[in-house]
C-alpha cells in the first residue's frame, strides 16, 4: 500500500516536472547564451532526454499503479527512472552557469 502511494507522487511530480520542462525548457537553451555549436547541441539533447525520461518515468509508474507487469521490476524502473530525470532536470537548470 505504502509504495502505490509512493508511485502515485512520482506520477504527480513527474508530470508538473514534465510540463515545465517542455513549456520552458526551450526558452533556456537558446543560442544566446553559447559559443560553439558543440555546446549548444550538447544542451539541446540533455533537454530532449530529459523530457523523455519524465514520459518514461509517468509511463512506467503508471504501469505499476495499474497492477500490469512484475511488481517489483517496475517500482525499480519507476523509481530508477525518477532518480535519472530529477538529476537530468537539475544538469538543465544549471545551463546558464556555463555560457
Amino acid at each position: 500500500m505504502e509504495e502505490q502511494k509512493n508511485m502515485r507522487w512520482v506520477v504527480i511530480v513527474s508530470l508538473i516536472i514534465l510540463f515545465l520542462s517542455a513549456t520552458y525548457g526551450p526558452y533556456l537553451w537558446t543560442a544566446q547564451y553559447t559559443t560553439y555549436p558543440l555546446q549548444r547541441d550538447v544542451w539541446y539533447y540533455i533537454n530532449r532526454i530529459n523530457i523523455l525520461s519524465f514520459v518514461a518515468t509517468v509511463a512506467i509508474s503508471t504501469l505499476y499503479i495499474a497492477g500490469y507487469g512484475h511488481k517489483q521490476m517496475t517500482y525499480k524502473l519507476a523509481v530508477y527512472l525518477f532518480i535519472a530525470s530529477m538529476a537530468l532536470f537539475f544538469l538543465a537548470f544549471t545551463r546558464p552557469l556555463f555560457p
